[in-house]
């Protein structure tokens, strides 16, 4: 497995560590009752986020670790898809 294979399999594991963060996201939200239809989840993903967060802020003063969690992910997937990009061009 060569470099850009490596780095596309890792985007690939960020962005399934994203969608069950998503997931877990909507699960806490249909808990606090806020319902978001399951085929619809990759829609409301950022209506999602935002509820999230404003609902954990209020509950305790901190943002859920669920938040954190797919901000991360996402990211990072995009990070690692850009890096495998430049090697493939570049080398």
């Amino acid at each position: 497995m060569n470099a850009v294979e490596t780095l596309l399999f890792l985007a690939v594991l960020c962005g399934l560590w994203a969608a069950l963060s998503a997931v877990s996201i909507a699960h806490a939200l249909h808990r606090r009752g806020l319902m978001t239809p399951a085929p619809l989840i990759g829609l409301f993903v950022f209506r999602n986020l935002r509820s999230y967060r404003a609902i954990t802020l209020a509950e305790t003063g901190r943002t859920g670790p669920l938040f954190y969690s797919y901000v991360v992910a996402i990211n990072l997937a995009v990070v690692l898809v850009l890096i495998a990009w430049l090697v493939w061009t570049l080398g």
